[in-house]
């Protein structure tokens, strides 16, 4: 998988793989901290949810189907924010669908994803680097069962709240400028 970063810094990068791929504890490192650590990561959600089975199950069986979907919320979630309105968590990134299109002689696996929020400066690099990795994880376990090849297509999504973080604004500037200045070579 190339991925090319235009902006990130490294360690939120790796933060966000981390929680998302092997602690089970979600920790905020946001230059504006709002919740105490304690609430399960992404990690934790997936493993004892088992989505990962669940969607290569689903699509194993019914390449087709429109239900492939990992969900991050959970009730507890709720009750905590009800509980601690000021010091509480809920997922940022709510929800990834996979859905498999079968072209000729293989599938192309597609990602609709949605967001409650994102650091748009600070960490959407990183939510976006391990949503394209949970997508390969899925291809390579699907590969296995389905008959077909499977090749990546593309990763969609919706952002319901984009924001950067008052911390942040003139090195967000200081790349708006270089961008448009120098132009991008994707």
């Amino acid at each position: 998988m190339i991925i090319k970063i235009l902006y990130a810094q490294k360690k939120n990068i790796d933060a966000l793989i981390d929680l998302t791929f092997n602690s089970n504890q979600m920790r905020d490192f946001d230059v504006r901290p709002s919740f105490s650590p304690g609430a399960k990561s992404y990690h934790a959600r997936v493993t004892e949810g088992r989505m990962l089975d669940y969607v290569v199950k689903r699509l194993s069986a019914i390449p087709e189907s429109k239900k492939a979907v990992m969900s991050f919320i959970e009730w507890h979630d709720y009750k905590a924010i009800l509980d601690t309105p000021y010091d509480d968590y809920l997922p940022c990134h709510t929800t990834i669908q996979f859905r498999l299109l079968e072209v000729a002689d293989k599938y192309i696996l597609n990602i609709i994803t949605h967001f409650r929020s994102i650091d748009a400066y600070q960490k959407s690099c990183g939510d976006f680097v391990v949503t394209a990795m949970l997508a390969e994880k899925v291809k390579f376990e699907l590969n296995k069962t389905l008959k077909l090849p499977i090749e990546l297509g593309s990763i969609m999504g919706v952002i319901t709240d984009a924001h950067v973080y008052k911390e942040c604004y003139i090195d967000a500037e200081q790349l708006i400028n270089k961008v448009t200045m120098e132009g991008v070579d994707l």
